[in-house]
This record gives C-alpha cells, sequence and structure tokens, in this order.
C-alpha cells in the first residue's frame, strides 16, 4: 500500500477525490491478491472484463489500508477501552488516543477520516463509470456495483460510529457526516454540509440491502468468498448495524438467515459453508494461514509482502510492543476472567495471552490477516438481539453456549447467569469481549449502550456527554470544507 507522507494534508480531505486510488490488484484463482499500484481512474481502465476487475480488487486495498479497516481502526477500537496500558515508548499513533485526548489536528485522526472518504469516493467514481459500460454482462455488472455498495456502506459505518454521536443520542438526529454518493473526480465540490447520524445509518442499511439482492451466494473458491462480499457478508454486517441502532427484532431476523438452526449454526449456500471453526487459534495461526481463509471468515482482509502496512498501526506491533494488557482485575476482562478463560488450559482462548501480552495477532512480519467479520460475531449478535427481545430465552442462551463450547466444550453457564433477561444480556456481553477481544469492538459495544469509557491508570473515565466520546471532525476537513459545519436539521 502506498505510503503518503503526512505533511500532505490534502489527502486528509478525499472528499474532493481528484484521484481514484485505485489499487490495482491482479487476479489469483485462489485468493484476492493486494499486490498494488497507483493509478487514476480513465477510460483506458475499463477496456476489457480483466482491468474491471481489477478496479474492483483496488476498492477492497483502499478499505483494508492499514489506517482503517486493515489494522489501525481495530487498534483505535481497543486502545480507546480499558482493556489495554501503555508501556510508553510511542508518542506518535497511540498515545493521544489511549488518553483520550485525539485532537482534531492529530494524523489518526486525519488518516481515518481520509481513507475511509477514498473509499467511498472511490465506490462512486466506481458505480458511476462501469454503470453505462457494456463490456461486461448485466449479471457481473450487478455483482460489482453490489460490491462497490457493500465497501461504501462498510466505510460510512466506520465512521459514523467514530465521529458522530451514538445512534441512542437523539434517534439518530444528531450532526453525522458529509454524504457523498456520486464520484468527484476533481478538485472541486469540495464543500458539503453534513446530514443527520439517522440519513448515514438510512444509507448505510439502502446499500447493504441492494447488496444482499445483487451480490452472489458464493465465488469459486473459499478464499475468494472469505475475501470479497458476498450474499452472506451483506447479511452479517446488516446484523452488526441493526445491533448498534438498538433494532433488535431487525439483527434477529437478519441473523436467522445466516443461523437457521441456532443449536447446530451452519450457513450454506451455493459453494458456500459459514460455521465456527473447530479451533478459534487456527483463525489467527501465523503457521496455518489456510485457516484464515476458513469457514468461520464472512469476510477477512488478507495481506502479503507487497501491501503489508508496516510496523505503525499493525495490530501485532501495538499489542506486542507499545501496550500490554491491563492488570487490573475489574477493567480488564482477561484478569477478571483468568481463572476461567484467560489462564485455563481447557479454553483455547488462553492461547492468546502470555504474560501480560496479548497475542492473537502474531506475525511479526505483520502479515496477520485482518478479520473483518466473524461468524462468531454474528451468533452474539443474535444471541444478544434474542436475549433482549424475546421472554423466551432458549435460542440466547443456546447460542451463547455454542460459542462458549467451542472453546471450552466442558464449560456449564452457572443458573444465575442466565436465569432471566437482565443477568443473561450482561453474560452475553461478556462474552463477546472474551470472544471478539482484540478485533476492535470494545469501545464501540460501549457507545452503542451508552456506557461510559472507563478509567484506565492516569486516565480518566469518559462520560457518554463529554465532548471526547466521540472523535472531532478532522482539521483538514474543516480548513477545506466550508460547510462541514453547517448542519442545520
Amino acid at each position: 500500500m502506498k505510503r503518503y507522507n503526512k505533511s500532505v494534508r490534502l489527502f486528509g480531505v478525499i472528499l474532493s477525490g481528484v484521484f481514484l486510488l485505485a489499487n490495482l490488484a491482479s487476479c489469483s484463482d485462489d485468493v484476492l491478491d493486494t499486490k498494488s499500484e497507483t493509478k487514476i481512474l480513465s477510460g483506458d481502465s475499463w477496456g476489457t472484463s480483466e482491468q474491471i476487475l481489477a478496479q474492483v480488487y483496488g476498492l477492497y486495498s483502499t478499505i483494508k489500508d492499514i489506517r482503517f479497516y486493515g489494522g489501525a481502526y481495530h487498534v483505535y477500537g481497543e486502545l480507546r477501552g480499558e482493556e489495554f496500558v501503555t508501556t510508553g515508548g510511542n508518542t506518535g499513533d497511540g498515545t493521544a488516543i489511549w488518553q483520550q485526548n485525539a485532537l482534531a489536528s492529530a494524523d489518526q485522526v486525519s488518516f481515518v477520516w481520509a481513507v475511509g472518504y477514498t473509499t467511498i469516493n472511490n465506490a462512486n467514481l466506481f458505480i458511476d463509470a462501469i454503470t453505462p459500460s457494456t463490456v461486461i454482462n448485466d449479471e457481473l455488472k450487478k455483482n460489482y456495483i453490489a460490491e462497490a455498495k457493500y465497501l461504501r456502506a462498510y466505510a460510512y459505518f466506520g465512521l459514523v460510529q467514530v465521529y458522530s454521536r451514538p445512534y441512542w443520542d437523539g434517534n439518530g438526529s444528531k450532526r453525522g457526516l458529509p454524504l457523498r454518493l456520486t464520484g468527484n473526480s476533481a478538485f472541486t465540490n469540495g464543500d458539503l454540509a453534513p446530514v443527520s447520524v439517522g440519513k448515514i445509518y438510512e444509507q448505510i442499511l439502502q446499500d447493504l440491502d441492494a447488496a444482499e439482492t445483487d451480490l452472489p451466494e458464493s465465488y469459486s473458491s473459499a478464499a475468494l468468498y472469505s475475501t470479497r462480499a458476498h450474499k452472506a457478508t451483506a447479511i452479517a454486517l446488516k446484523t452488526r448495524v441493526y445491533l448498534v441502532k438498538g433494532e433488535y427484532d431487525k439483527v434477529v431476523t437478519e441473523a436467522a438467515k445466516l443461523v437457521p438452526d441456532p443449536s447446530n449454526p451452519v450457513y450454506t449456500a451455493g459453494a458456500v459453508t459459514h460455521r465456527l471453526e473447530s479451533s478459534l487459534t487456527n483463525i489467527f495461526s501465523t503457521t496455518n494461514v489456510g485457516t484464515y481463509t476458513g469457514p468461520e471468515a464472512i469476510l477477512t482482509f488478507p495481506f502479503n509482502n507487497d501491501d503489508k502496512g508496516g510496523s505503525q498501526r499493525s495490530p501485532a506491533y501495538f499489542y506486542n510492543t507499545y501496550y500490554t494488557i491491563n492488570d487490573d482485575p475489574i477493567a480488564s476482562i482477561v484478569r477478571k476472567e483468568s481463572a476461567s478463560v484467560f489462564a485455563n488450559a481447557s479454553d483455547s482462548r488462553s492461547n492468546f495471552v502470555k504474560g501480560n501480552k496479548f497475542v492473537k495477532y502474531q506475525n511479526t512480519s505483520f502479515l496477520d490477516y485482518i478479520p473483518a467479520i466473524r461468524y462468531a460475531e454474528v451468533l452474539l449478535n443474535y444471541a444478544e438481539a434474542s436475549a433482549r427481545t424475546s421472554s423466551d430465552l432458549t435460542t440466547a442462551i443456546t447460542l451463547l453456549n455454542v460459542v462458549r463450547h467451542r472453546s471450552n466444550s466442558s464449560w456449564t453457564f452457572d443458573v444465575a447467569e442466565t436465569s432471566d433477561k437482565d443477568v443473561l444480556v450482561e453474560t452475553i456481553l461478556n462474552e463477546r469481549r472474551i470472544e471478539l477481544f482484540g478485533e476492535g469492538f470494545r469501545v464501540f459495544d460501549l457507545s452503542r449502550l451508552g456506557k461510559t469509557l472507563p478509567a484506565k491508570g492516569t486516565v480518566p473515565s469518559v462520560e457518554p456527554d463529554f465532548n471526547n466520546y466521540v472523535w472531532p471532525i478532522p482539521a483538514s476537513e474543516a480548513s477545506t470544507n466550508l460547510l462541514i459545519n453547517n448542519f442545520n436539521e
């Protein structure tokens, strides 16, 4: 992935979007190959079906930039929570975020915004360009447009969670983001006022519904349908979006499409099968790379020596170099659940903790694939939503046990942990912290529920009504988009 000079602030304002930063990828029969070269979108990029497919792969190269969903977004979602403490030495990418003091001028605040809107603009430019094309047939064109819409939705979802108030605050009426649905290929039309949070979510779900309709059930190999969006990918992301919105009945509806039998959760459609891997540790293995693209991976972002992001912002780098597991037995889920999970040889998730280090991401060459959506998350989304919406807790308990028993087949939850709706919800949320630990969910699970971001070390807690509960709009955007503060809805 091309590295950008931090002094080039224009990159932080990709709303202008003069270039399609499509990192064109060569096609592989077995996996989405992301060896990239930066190109300007032009007429000669659309002459053959191979060139068009390369543009599709370029969209994935953008969204998985190490500064966005390729690593940094996951890390920042954890560092803003209470699970890790800094060991010093990093005064750049992580410290201000861990201290809940990310300023509008910070590179991290600019980069997440920039790459998110680059993804959105690339998707828009792609849709604009491919729509009139006659090079490929209509069915394949719908497939590619659906992939672009999926990635646009995923980018908007990532941005709205970071830079806007949570949905529960005003039921989506607060300031959201600039909403761009057409490509911008010149340094013009950079001024655009934000719309409400609710309208951003409305567009996200509209794109995901369209993607579900037009995406294929599968591709030619497991490696491809774990690295490219397919029908199950759109459905799975909808369960996450509806969970964040607090629309639990809709989570249940969507999740049931992927989990027809909660007691034996398996999704099969065409050549695709999604289910839990028999061993969780295999998913993150650096010695058995094939499991990165196993049946649990509904979407994953692969890396190789040509496109890896290097040390900065890589999960393996942060968790193994500058941050250690919080030793506070109250704040840290690792210490709180030490005896039952993280120091219990009977639970395979104990392999992710070595002393005070977190080793779910282990590859010192920074080649770990980054999980975007795992089947386990869908099961937990389904469990939580079922517990919140139904007086019959059987489905929620069944799904909770499926997730736990994959890692520890002999475990039995106490009756007190599942006896009524409220305690069961808390038990599921606790299991979610354990299962998805280090995958970027912590701060967003806190914020979607309106909870305080807990204190850690010398860093004070952040209440939901504090300004730093969400990130500020980047200074680079405010300096070039003259309408960014014109929210009047």
